[in-house]
């Protein structure tokens, strides 16, 4: 489990820039995997 941090560029009329914080879990077991992200905020 991690603390994660992006920055993002959102176009609509205009591209923006946005820093996206989020949380990423990840699980290995038997050769496969799963993660998930969660807790996402931004600033912008």
């Amino acid at each position: 489990m991690g603390k994660g941090f992006s920055d993002i560029i959102v176009t609509t009329l205009i591209p923006v820039k946005l820093k996206l914080w989020y949380t990423v879990k990840v699980e290995v077991k038997d050769g496969r995997y799963r993660y998930q992200m969660t807790d996402f905020k931004y600033e912008g």
